[in-house]
């Protein structure tokens, strides 16, 4: 991802998969450069990342930048099967490219479908998996509240 001209590393930490292959995505390390200690998402390994996605200011072409990474992740067993999936209630956060100004952006929500990032209004519109039914939430990211 790039930064105002600097280009920003992410490395996922992952478990161990069963046969070799990756696990579940745990965590997220920013490198920023070399000589700068690499910062993480998340202070421990608990959660489970289901998924993250640059949002960036000119989605339209060569020169699009990245102003903030959406995450969504699960934090607890909330159907009670023993495990974090996809099947639990997961959590909406953004921060900056870096990891910094990390931010939730409300209570749990079920699996993102679609998003649009209106970046002139520091606006996202996230359709979402609620159940059985599909809905639709603004947060306005300035702000970092939900409407």
């Amino acid at each position: 991802m790039d930064l105002l001209g600097v280009s920003i590393h992410l490395h996922e930490l992952r478990t161990a998969g069963d046969s070799g292959d990756d696990g579940e995505l745990r965590n997220i390390e920013f490198f920023i450069r070399e000589g700068i200690r690499p910062q993480r998402l998340f202070d421990d390994n608990s959660q489970v990342v289901t998924g993250y996605w640059p949002l960036y200011h000119n989605n339209v072409g060569y020169g699009a930048v990245t102003q903030r990474i959406l995450y969504q992740f699960v934090e607890r067993d909330s159907n009670g099967d023993g495990q974090l999936s996809t099947a639990d209630r997961s959590t909406l956060a953004v921060s900056l490219p870096d990891g910094s100004n990390y931010r939730q952006l409300g209570g749990a929500t079920g699996e993102v479908l679609d998003m649009t990032y209106l970046s002139e209004r520091g606006e996202l519109l996230v359709d979402m998996l609620d159940g059985d039914q599909v809905v639709q939430r603004m947060y306005v990211l300035a702000e970092m509240t939900s409407q």
